[in-house]
């Protein structure tokens, strides 16, 4: 048994020594091999429920323990499909890994095991799941493998973060809904073409329906939706950003930090301070003033933005979509709590007096997002 070693309180108490004052407090312990610790990427990955059990059930598993669909199965009620295609999930994710060194093939076992239980399956369906799983492999190997934008002092990432270019993030939905931007308009963005490249990228998504717009896409809707709220027709925005995207020598050029508008024209900074008309590159003819970007925030060094800050939400309580934290979710600027878990709480009946404390914010910030999340959905 496991030797409880907890210093937490239920709620946080100000003024504790070396106690925390505000947010989730992990209660500490001695673990045994009664125990299972699952990371936090995988406890707070974004989809179903069952795919974090059914990890968590594998990973309690002894190390080297073969994993068939039978066992799952026979240990949750949702069914073979359902653990079929979280088993899948998992696979792609590279939580779980084929071996092959018993030759065995691990679907010729699911299809005996489906067989059995549900009659007999075609070579031509097992022929189509074959051809479904080695697409999945080749497009799991090309995304890792795209070519990243190299930006100078650029830390390299994190193996566990979401990569801003290269992995999606939100669908085009979410997109629309969180940047305000009808569905269409989206739509023929993601088909739009400039200089050769998308618009707005896309990716493929892992499997239909998930996520398949990255970060920096989400960055480049922002800007084309501020850009059009500034007057600039969309066949000069697109000839803005040709010339921004072959000027830098990048495919996103649209929302590189030397990027800014005056509302009639776009410019590119070149050096210290020169600035020059994208379409025809003329001489700078007033102090550009940029305004979109001052959305977009920037870590050190880097060409290219980390969060977006969304400019629908009150000035006292910023939230932003940064790809580090929430999953996409909108979050809380100062403390990175997704907006959807202060409300739920709010809708829950509990009081902005007992909201602010939990995620250290006042009482007046919490009723300011609450009403603004209210407004936002009428």
């Amino acid at each position: 048994m496991a030797d409880p070693q907890s210093n937490a309180r239920l709620r946080a108490h100000a003024g504790s020594a070396g106690t925390p004052t505000s947010g989730v407090i992990h209660v500490r312990t001695r673990l045994t091999a009664d125990f299972t610790v699952i990371s936090n990427a995988l406890a707070q990955r974004r989809g179903s429920a069952i795919t974090v059990g059914v990890a968590a059930y594998v990973l309690s598993l002894p190390d080297g323990s073969p994993v068939s669909i039978a066992a799952p199965c026979a240990h949750f009620t949702e069914g073979q499909t359902l653990i079929s295609s979280t088993l899948g999930g998992l696979e792609v994710a590279r939580y779980l890994e084929r071996d092959m060194s018993d030759g065995l093939d691990p679907l010729r076992e699911l299809v005996d095991w489906l067989e059995k239980e549900h009659g007999p399956i075609t070579e031509e369906e097992y022929a189509a799941g074959l051809e479904e799983l080695k697409e999945l492999d080749a497009e799991h190997a090309r995304r890792a493998e795209l070519a990243v934008p190299r930006c100078e002092g650029r830390a390299e990432r994190r193996q566990d973060m979401v990569d801003r270019f290269s992995d999606g993030l939100l669908t085009p939905k979410e997109t629309a809904s969180y940047l305000e931007i009808p569905q269409s308009t989206l739509a023929s963005w993601l088909k739009g073409k400039a200089a050769g490249t998308p618009l707005v990228h896309q990716v493929q998504p892992v499997r239909r329906g998930q996520p398949s717009v990255p970060f920096i896409a989400v960055a480049e809707a922002h800007a084309l939706r501020s850009l059009r709220s500034l007057g600039l027709r969309m066949s000069e925005i697109r000839e803005a950003a040709a010339a921004v995207r072959d000027a830098f020598g990048t495919p996103y050029g649209l929302v590189s930090q030397r990027i800014a508008t005056d509302g009639v024209d776009i410019f590119i900074e070149h050096g210290f301070g020169d600035l020059r008309r994208a379409r025809d590159g003329q001489a700078p003819i007033q102090e550009v003033v940029s305004d979109y970007l001052r959305y977009l925030s920037w870590e050190p060094g880097d060409d290219f933005p980390s969060s977006l800050r969304l400019r629908q939400y009150p000035a006292s309580v910023p939230v932003v979509i940064d790809p580090r934290f929430g999953h996409g979710l909108p979050v809380v600027a100062a403390n990175r709590v997704s907006v959807k878990a202060i409300t739920d709480l709010w809708e829950a009946g509990e009081t902005v007096e007992d909201i602010a404390y939990d995620f250290d914010m006042t009482p007046e910030q919490v009723d300011a997002l609450c009403r603004a999340v209210v407004r936002l959905a009428a």
